[in-house]
């Protein structure tokens, strides 16, 4: 869910939410005005926070101040050398200040700091803070440094063989996707019978965004009263941009339980209805299954595995949820937005704005009569009440790493290969 570690330092973002309900429009009390919002973030949290000495007592206001830094897409000369005085202070911070650290670190300043994270990396105990450092270095580095990090993540996967951050750097090194056109297997019309699916079309390269259908318990793909498929805009890639198995990286491909509706108290959400999603290990093994006689079965890879089809089980990308879920990953869900798109002007992503992990449509607001103007959101949730209701599987599958959002027409012939199987 966007903003999910706000409860500690992002307090600014919980607001009041008056809903009413005038035909098609939704009012909206934004927290006093998003100009507010923005010299807060600016000033009490990026400012204030960042001219404070590091300390054990101030890490987590420099942890805020990281956060804000991602949100208002910000960089600066001051910005900068405050940056660079925390990469120097990493070997003395704790790991919640690392995290937070290689989080600004993945998404603004790639290669910057290679040297420096590079002499971390084996003395570096924590399992998490370890792979986002490895994920900060593969980025950009040689061949050479991708050995090395293959070397340290064998030698530890000995004492440790199931650790999930140590696999998914192996994973990161040598990635494996399936064709595209075999994904026509997720989108037959008998596969799971009677569940309503949602399907999220994305790109490997989060960049840019992806396009969601949905499909209704009895098989068949909704579509609009012209006769053409169903289907909006929807950005899967989070503001850091780390991978999916990561806390808040991007939202990981593969199976999440649909979990029903929901309405959120984060500002930066809105008050659109969002779809709840879980992943495997977030809840019991028989919610996510939906199998009662599961519910005190621990959770493991078979299990998950029966909702693939038979011929991408083998498919080592498609598990990618099920890992998010074992390293600890919780609370992404399909949501809107209030975040003002003018903060990524020039991103290949515009005008969608990035979110903590989470599933994004398009929104949009007016600054001064607090309605909602548009609202790709808002169809999708009455897609899915069409389609049955919110209780059924969300996929997000990675078609390829074509540089485009993913359109109708690429989705096409899979529906249509679908049809023949």
């Amino acid at each position: 869910m966007l903003f999910k570690l706000i409860t500690s330092y992002c307090f600014f973002l919980f607001i009041s939410v008056n809903l009413i309900a005038q035909t098609d429009t939704v009012v909206y009390k934004l927290y006093k005005d998003r100009n507010q919002l923005e010299y807060l973030l600016n000033k009490k949290l990026i400012n204030d926070k960042l001219s404070l000495e590091l300390s054990e007592k101030t890490e987590e206001d420099w942890d805020a101040a990281f956060f804000a830094l991602q949100y208002l897409n910000r960089k600066d000369k001051w910005v900068n050398s405050r940056i660079s005085y925390a990469v120097n202070e990493m070997s003395k911070r704790s790991n919640s200040f690392n995290r937070a650290l290689l989080e600004l670190l993945y998404a603004h300043y790639p290669e910057i700091y290679n040297l420096e994270i590079e002499k971390l990396l084996p003395d570096i105990k924590d399992g998490k803070v370890w792979a986002m450092c490895a994920e900060y270095l593969l980025l950009t580095s040689n061949k050479l440094v991708r050995n090395k990090i293959e070397k340290i993540a064998r030698a530890r996967l000995v004492n440790h063989p199931e650790n999930v951050f140590y696999q998914q750097v192996l994973f990161s090194l040598s990635p494996s996707y399936t064709r595209p056109e075999q994904l026509a297997h997720f989108l037959r019309h008998d596969y799971l019978p009677g569940q309503v699916l949602m399907f999220s079309f994305q790109r490997i390269n989060r960049n840019y965004p992806g396009l969601v259908i949905i499909r209704d318990s009895s098989g068949n793909f909704l579509k609009q009263p012209s006769g053409e498929y169903f289907s909006v805009p929807q950005l899967a890639r989070s503001l850091n941009g780390l991978p999916g198995y990561l806390t808040n990286g991007n939202t990981p491909q593969g199976i999440l339980r649909m979990d029903g509706f929901d309405v959120s108290k984060a500002g930066a959400i809105g008050p659109t209805r969002n779809v709840q999603l879980s992943l495997p290990f977030e809840l019991n093994t028989g919610h996510f299954m939906r199998d009662s006689l599961l519910d005190s079965v621990p959770m493991e890879k078979k299990y998950y595995t029966q909702l693939l089809p038979e011929e991408l089980q083998e498919t080592e990308s498609f598990y990618q949820a099920f890992y998010a879920g074992k390293a600890g990953r919780y609370d992404i869900i399909a949501h809107g937005t209030t975040v003002r798109p003018e903060y990524y002007r020039g991103a290949t992503y515009y005008p969608f704005t990035p979110t903590m992990g989470c599933l994004c449509t398009y929104e949009s607001w007016d600054d001064s009569t607090m309605l909602r103007k548009e609202s790709d959101q808002q169809k999708l949730i009455e897609a899915i009440e069409n389609a049955g209701g919110p209780f059924g599987y969300a996929f997000i599958i990675d078609m390829d790493n074509k540089r485009a959002p993913v359109t109708l027409n690429e989705i096409l012939p899979l529906l249509n290969a679908a049809k023949n199987e």
